[in-house]
């Protein structure tokens, strides 16, 4: 990394920021990806372009598994989030307030997006979940055949018998 100085200013800005809140820099950047925030957030807030963070907290076997681990738990974070905004919604609605109905296909769209980044950070909990069974009748009779031909024993004389 000696260089590197862009990489060292990042990893030394963010061990600043870390110490800032009194944490190592794995665990505020785990708080800060679980809590909802994105790669692209911490390196405007850090100074940097986004692919340059990325790229470098990738390179880190240690930020790489925090990254993956912060991600699953963020998508959490963007349901909770998800749902606090069509509660907000409903309340104003309940509580008389004028809702355009621009703004609730706006609403809608913004929920979705939640929804979306939930299923790709966490796809078992939150992605679509496939429960179709295929059973392809040509591929269940080649496998009775191949079985079948498995078990044939072979009678055919080996061309020498005592017979002739």
């Amino acid at each position: 990394m000696a260089g590197k100085p862009l990489t060292k200013k990042l990893f030394t800005d963010l061990e600043e920021a870390a110490q800032s809140e009194g944490k190592t820099a794995a665990d505020f950047l785990y708080d800060y990806i679980a809590d909802g925030g994105s790669v692209k957030a911490l390196a405007e807030k850090l100074g940097f372009n986004r692919s340059h963070v990325s790229k470098e907290l990738n390179k880190h076997p240690e930020f790489r598994k925090v990254l993956d681990d912060a991600k699953k738990q963020s998508a959490e974070a963007l349901i909770e989030d998800a749902s606090e905004m069509a509660d907000e919604m409903a309340e104003k609605m309940d509580n008389g307030a004028d809702v355009r109905s621009e703004r609730i296909a706006v609403l809608r769209e913004q929920i979705n997006m939640r929804k979306f980044r939930a299923a790709s950070r966490d796809p078992q909990q939150f992605g679509k979940q496939d429960n179709h069974i295929t059973i392809n009748l040509g591929d269940l009779h080649l496998d009775a055949l191949r079985k079948h031909r498995s078990n044939v024993i072979d009678i055919t004389p080996s061309g020498s018998s005592d017979d002739e």
